[in-house]
C-alpha cells in the first residue's frame, strides 16, 4: 500500500511563531508548509504550485489577505478558484466575517491558533485530497471562539449574532 503523499500548505503570515507553529504540528511527514512573506509571493507561489491548503493572515504586507482571495477566486483555473483559503485574524468581528465571505474565504480562524483547530484544518484538507473533489470542504465545529465564520450557511447565524 503506498502512502499518501504530504498536503502541500502555504502560510503567509508576517508573525514566524505561526508559521513555526504550522509547520510543527503538522509534522514533515503530513504537511509540505510552504513560506510567503507578503501576499503578492503568497499569490506567485499559489499559481504555481499546485496546493491542498492557504493559511493566510488578514494584514500579510503587499496584498492583504481578502485581496489575495479575490485574486484567487478571480483566475481562470478551477483549482485556484475552488482552493481552500483560510483567514487568520487576532480579532475577528462580523464585519471581518463578512468581508471574508464575500471575497470567497473558506474559513476564518482567530488567532492565537489551537492545536484543535489546527488539527480539524489537517482533517478536512486530507479528506477534501481523498475525496478527490475540489470544493468538497466539511467543517467540523470547533469552539465558536476559534472559527466564528466557517462556511456560506454559517452566515444566517453571523447574522443573528450567534
Amino acid at each position: 500500500m503506498s502512502k499518501d503523499p504530504p498536503l502541500k500548505i502555504l502560510v503567509a503570515d508576517p508573525d514566524p511563531t505561526v508559521k513555526a507553529a504550522i509547520r510543527l504540528f503538522s509534522g514533515k511527514d503530513a504537511a509540505d508548509v510552504l513560506e510567503a512573506e507578503d501576499g503578492e509571493r503568497a499569490l506567485l507561489v499559489a499559481r504555481t504550485v499546485p496546493l491542498d491548503l492557504v493559511l493566510i493572515e488578514v494584514t500579510v504586507p503587499k496584498l492583504d489577505g481578502i485581496d489575495f482571495t479575490r485574486a484567487l477566486r478571480a483566475e481562470s483555473a478551477l483549482r485556484l478558484r475552488s482552493l481552500p483559503i483560510v483567514l487568520l485574524a487576532v480579532d475577528s468581528n462580523p464585519l471581518l466575517a463578512a468581508r471574508a465571505r464575500a471575497a470567497g474565504v473558506t474559513e476564518l480562524l482567530q488567532k492565537p491558533l489551537s492545536t484543535k483547530g489546527l488539527a480539524a484544518l489537517l482533517l478536512r484538507a486530507q479528506r477534501r485530497r481523498a475525496s478527490g473533489s475540489g470544493s468538497n470542504w466539511t467543517s467540523v465545529r470547533p469552539p465558536a471562539r476559534e472559527e466564528p465564520y466557517q462556511r456560506e450557511d454559517d452566515a444566517d447565524e453571523l447574522k443573528r449574532g450567534a
